[in-house]
């Protein structure tokens, strides 16, 4: 769990140009970051590219940076960002046949990022109930689908993940409550 004020710290020494911090940063927050970008996409390469690219804009605003916010929501916005442009550069790309067919399903997943990385769900639940859960949470509109990642996966508050995505705490609640009965009802089946 990252320390807020080691993190406040490491920005004022980003924000002067000092590289070993934005090194440590990267370090703490690359894990639950990628996690973030990955469940979103299911892609390990947008996950990578979008990861990079959040760092590149974290860098790029650090000399104007201030702390209006916890560091880690603003890392969590900036990747929100990042993740709904690189979405919408996608659709407006045209799609190439591509004479490799499509990922397999080892190709898809997540590579070896450290432990923290890993979600709850990944010690407790069998491998159906886990792509079960993968599924359903594929179904989300994808507003739900990021208050959920961030609660579940991320450990954020609500007050955090209002923070990250820029809406009202009310907006979060709703959205959670809204997730949470499409997903019961989605997993039913996998319910004791």
């Amino acid at each position: 769990m990252p320390d807020p004020k080691h993190d406040v710290a490491l920005m004022h020494r980003v924000k002067t140009g000092d590289r070993a911090a934005f090194g440590e940063l990267y370090e703490i927050h690359k894990g639950p970051l990628f996690s973030f970008l990955f469940r979103m996409s299911w892609d390990k390469i947008v996950a990578e590219d979008c990861l990079q690219e959040v760092f590149i804009a974290v860098w790029k605003a650090a000399p104007t940076w201030e702390p209006t916010a916890q560091v880690n929501t603003w890392l969590f916005r900036i990747a929100r960002n990042i993740y709904i442009n690189e979405g919408r550069k996608a659709k407006r790309r045209p799609t190439l046949f591509s004479f490799l067919g499509s990922p397999s399903e080892e190709e898809q997943s997540a590579p070896d990022f450290p432990d923290d990385a890993a979600g709850p769900e990944d010690s407790t639940l069998t491998e159906e109930a886990r792509g079960a859960v993968r599924k359903a949470i594929e179904q989300l509109p994808e507003h739900e689908r990021m208050v959920v990642l961030l609660s579940e996966f991320e450990g954020l508050k609500y007050a955090e993940i209002a923070d990250a995505l820029d809406i009202p705490v009310g907006t979060v609640k709703s959205r959670m409550s809204s997730a949470s009965e499409r997903l019961r009802g989605l997993l039913r089946k996998y319910q004791s």
